[in-house]
């Protein structure tokens, strides 16, 4: 991912959130690799979300 790009990373982030949910409840069912997944798609939104929080907070403390 380009760090440049700093719009796109809240984006990715609620898609992963999408699919972490799609996941929980439709697709995978109560499978141990829905639940793996769902949880790997959820971490990575969780710390994408930080990321874009931080870049956010440095980006005003730099104006």
């Amino acid at each position: 991912m380009n760090i440049k790009k700093r719009e796109v990373i809240l984006p990715v982030s609620v898609a992963f959130l999408c699919i972490s949910l799609l996941l929980h409840g439709r697709i995978a069912g109560d499978s141990s690799w829905g639940n793996f997944f769902e949880g790997v798609f959820l971490g990575m939104s969780l710390a994408l979300a930080v990321f874009a929080i931080v870049l956010g907070a440095l980006a005003r403390s730099h104006e």
